[in-house]
């Protein structure tokens, strides 16, 4: 998935960069990458206690250093729950935790797949949101025009 990126394993070998894999494992697809052994695997998606506890266990080498992570995609917790209690409930924890802990995480979320409610949800128990949208900006364009926009941030009113 990262060679397009010239990522290679030695990158996750450093323990500067921690990938967790919640797909390719549990559908035979780990074999020779780093998660493979396990190591670094979220056996079911759908329980909100053990995708943290994943998180928490691949975090422990990094306790003294500021922490930065990215969840790709919230969109998919969503999508494979029954109910929207687990993932809210996961969401909920995520934040307590990265607050507790000083963690700064992107969680992101495809607005077109969901409900406005569940987006607006979500947007709401985060302390910030950006959108990055398409839009035509004139008529005559061929191609949208992307544009970034931060939708709310610590401080803004």
């Amino acid at each position: 998935m990262f060679v397009p990126y010239n990522v290679s394993e030695v990158t996750f070998e450093t323990k500067r960069l921690v990938f967790l894999d919640a797909f390719s494992n549990p559908f035979g697809y780990s074999e020779g990458r780093p998660s493979a052994l396990g190591e670094n695997v979220i056996r079911d998606i759908t329980q909100p206690r053990q995708v943290t506890d994943q998180i928490r266990r691949a975090l422990l080498h990094v306790r003294s250093q500021p922490v930065r992570g990215v969840l790709d995609s919230l969109t998919t917790i969503l999508l494979v729950s029954d109910t929207l209690k687990p993932p809210m409930a996961y969401l909920q924890h995520k934040i307590a935790t990265d607050k507790e802990m000083g963690i700064v995480s992107i969680l992101t979320i495809h607005r077109d797949v969901h409900d406005v409610k569940i987006v607006t949800a979500v947007e709401h128990y985060c302390d910030g949101v950006i959108r990055l949208k398409n839009e035509f900006i004139n008529e005559k364009d061929a191609s949208p025009t992307e544009i970034l926009q931060i939708r709310k941030a610590p401080g803004m009113t």
